[in-house]
């Protein structure tokens, strides 16, 4: 990884030469119009819809309108499964919203194809808290097209009330995690593990399950061809099949429904990212973040997958320099002090940190920022921009093995020769 100077001096050099350059404005619009001119951004974002953390996140940005008092900020915002296809759409049609945030699997053919406004000018004029290297996925093709709105870490994280009712010991790898599971059905009669497993929830699932196969030092691809079938991907696959056999895991829940029942004191264990736990302490009237029993890492031998959500600007955007200016604000010492208090346990742009209080009412949160240092992106070396296609092929041969049984190896050779195929 390269260190903060030369991923920001690469960044601006490369992108002062390219600013504002393939994605035209359009017709009958001002690409010149000044920041200090003001207007209404149009914020595009699911989160918005987020019970409770969506809304303290739009209470937190409303403090740029201190820095710029001539702008406003709307909302646009689509449920999480359809955003994406939609933003596309959108962007397609030279519309959209002006500034937005995209997972980085979303993001990177954005940038890729020239479609977003370069962000020269906030990583030149950057002063204060240094960007850490988690804006590294902003950088595409040498330049800087985005910043890191927020990195979310898949941890492992359990209810201590059922564990102590069980007598179960928090699982430190794989075979215990199945006996842990199981001992739980058993004890109290309620589910012991839950994570997503199924490819209704494809957009999200492939993502989860990067932490299965990078557990095991997995990875797709080598940057020059696919690795579909590695013995470190077969290893994570049959490990994530084990548990899934165990007879311990509710079977056909999405999270939706398993986060419901974390909540409830209905399932033990999970595997999820900070804004999880965060959304289930909102939510819930019994459980406590006291209650809440959580590892240094997830339980498996190498390092685990980040969810990177990305904040960009619209390169068709009406307002293309406000937008620029405000995410310069998010950037800021100020913007990302606003941030941390509306986002809690998530990694930011910068390593500002938790707040004292919240801090020590919520001693998981910090083991969920830490991960940001070792977690690994879901994008694919070497195919960024094809990640979700590759994803798709190899995460159905998955769940046929899930589901029909066979052998993981040959599910993964399957995948890899629709994978070459795909890719020509």
């Amino acid at each position: 990884m390269m260190d903060r100077r030369n991923f920001l001096g690469f960044a601006g050099a490369a992108a002062a030469s390219m600013a504002l350059a393939g994605c035209g404005a359009g017709p009958g619009i001002d690409p010149n119009r000044a920041a200090s001119a003001g207007g209404t951004l149009k914020f595009g974002s699911w989160q918005w819809l987020e019970p409770g953390r969506g809304e303290a996140m739009w209470q937190a940005i409303q403090a740029y309108k201190q820095a710029n008092p001539s702008a406003s900020l709307a909302q646009s915002t689509t449920p999480f499964l359809s955003f994406a296809d939609k933003l596309n759409t959108e962007l397609g049609g030279k519309g959209g919203p002006d500034v937005f945030v995209v997972q980085d699997v979303n993001f990177y053919p954005l940038a890729d194809a020239g479609i977003l406004a370069p962000l020269t000018s906030v990583i030149s004029s950057h002063k204060g808290r240094p960007f850490n290297h988690t804006n590294e996925s902003g950088l595409v093709n040498g330049v800087q097209y985005g910043i890191t709105w927020e990195r979310l870490n898949w941890n492992f994280f359990w209810n201590r009330n059922i564990l102590e009712k069980a007598k179960v010991t928090p699982p430190t790898n794989v075979p215990e995690l199945i006996s842990a599971a199981t001992q739980i059905r058993s004890a109290t009669g309620l589910d012991g593990f839950g994570v997503r497993h199924q490819m209704t929830e494809f957009d999200s699932w492939f993502m989860d399950f990067d932490v299965w196969t990078y557990g095991h030092g997995g990875s797709w691809s080598d940057g020059s061809r696919p690795t579909i079938d590695s013995a470190e991907n077969i290893a994570g696959v049959e490990a994530f099949g084990e548990i899934y056999r165990s007879g311990a895991m509710p079977i056909g829940d999405d999270a939706s429904t398993m986060r419901t029942k974390f909540r409830e004191g209905r399932l033990g264990m999970m595997i999820d990212v900070s804004s999880t736990v965060a959304g289930i302490l909102r939510s819930s009237k019994t459980l406590k973040s006291a209650d809440i029993g959580f590892a240094d890492r997830i339980p498996l031998p190498k390092p685990s997958a980040h969810q990177e959500i990305v904040l960009a600007v619209n390169g068709y955007g009406k307002n293309k320099n406000l937008a620029v200016d405000f995410v310069g604000w998010v950037g800021s010492d100020a913007g990302q002090a606003a941030l941390r208090k509306a986002m809690g346990p998530s990694t930011l742009a910068t390593d500002v940190p938790l707040a004292p209080d919240y801090a020590a009412a919520n001693p998981w949160a910090k083991s969920f920022i830490d991960l940001a240092a070792e977690s690994r992106s879901p994008l694919i070396k070497g195919y960024e921009a094809q990640t979700k296609a590759i994803m798709r092929e190899v995460m159905t041969q998955v769940e046929r093995y899930l589901v029909d049984g066979g052998d993981a190896a040959a599910a993964l050779s399957t995948a890899q020769k629709q994978v070459t195929q795909l890719l020509g």
